[in-house]
């Protein structure tokens, strides 16, 4: 029986990791870092995620806060 349901438990987690990663960027009256995951940068001549180039942080309900770790990066 194992040999059935290890295949589908495995595709049970993805599909559980993928919903989280869902409700993670909802908006829900405040604002999280997740919100920004799927911006991607042009830094050093490549575009990279921007969680890669930079802090970001929500200090507040609505306010997102994004430190390039470079400020040449800025331009």
């Amino acid at each position: 029986m194992d040999k059935y349901f290890t295949p589908i438990d495995a595709k049970m987690q993805a599909a559980h990791q993928a919903l989280l990663k869902d409700y993670s960027e909802i908006r829900a009256g405040r604002i999280t870092p997740a919100y920004v995951d799927g911006v991607v940068v042009e830094a050093y001549g490549q575009r990279n995620p921007l969680k890669d180039v930079a802090t970001i942080s929500a200090p507040q309900a609505k306010v997102l806060v994004v430190e390039p770790w470079d400020k040449n990066l800025l331009k």
